[in-house]
């Protein structure tokens, strides 16, 4: 039962507890990757009474990595007092939320610079600031891409898109399209954090 997918993806701290008790390094990695669906601070089960203090703070620092390398997918840096996103990744220039040159009722962030390969800068609609933003908050808490797929994070932009003549006939499309992308990337990104040295109960 312990190893059934279906137990590691709802119960995946029990699961990642009771694997470094019997040394099950597979189940463990396996509940470690669930749990980043989790917001695994002030979380608590009884298994982790079972295992060491330092076996729990390596789960803990595997998930704060796994935070910083999915929420840097969303996160803008400061330049002279505009934000600016560096994305090599993304797929296409001409999203509706990106502007171009039909005439639209949203307001444009003029705070924001988007920056993909040679070319010039991309100047977003506030809604996708903001829903860049509601990404990076939730990637810190629970870094894996389910998080970004969430409704709570798409449904505000394509609310205000649609209020919008122009940008309403290609919003859903163009957000889900985007954010399908983005939840991609976090993927990419969180699979480079190494989880092999983080579960071997003897190291510990």
């Amino acid at each position: 039962v312990l190893t059934t997918p279906r137990f590691v993806e709802v119960y995946p701290l029990r699961v990642y507890a009771l694997a470094c008790c019997y040394q099950l390094n597979d189940t463990a990695r396996a509940a470690a990757s669930y749990a980043l669906r989790l917001p695994l601070l002030g979380a608590c089960v009884e298994e982790l009474d079972l295992i060491p203090a330092s076996v729990y703070h390596r789960l803990l620092q595997y998930h704060m990595r796994c935070a910083d390398v999915a929420a840097a997918v969303a996160e803008f840096r400061v330049h002279d007092g505009v934000f600016v996103k560096e994305m090599a990744w993304l797929e296409r220039r001409d999203y509706v939320f990106f502007g171009g040159r039909h005439p639209c009722t949203c307001a444009a962030s003029r705070t924001t610079q988007v920056n993909r390969g040679p070319g010039y800068p991309l100047a977003p609609r506030v809604y996708w600031k903001e829903l860049m933003d509601r990404t990076a908050a939730a990637l810190r808490e629970r870094p894996c891409s389910q998080t970004v797929q969430e409704a709570s994070i798409i449904e505000p932009a394509i609310t205000i898109a649609t209020r919008c003549e122009s940008c309403r006939p290609r919003a859903y499309r163009d957000l889900k399209e985007f954010i399908d992308i983005m939840a991609r990337e976090v993927d990419k990104e969180v699979s480079k954090v190494s989880i092999t040295p983080l579960f071997l109960l003897q190291d510990s």
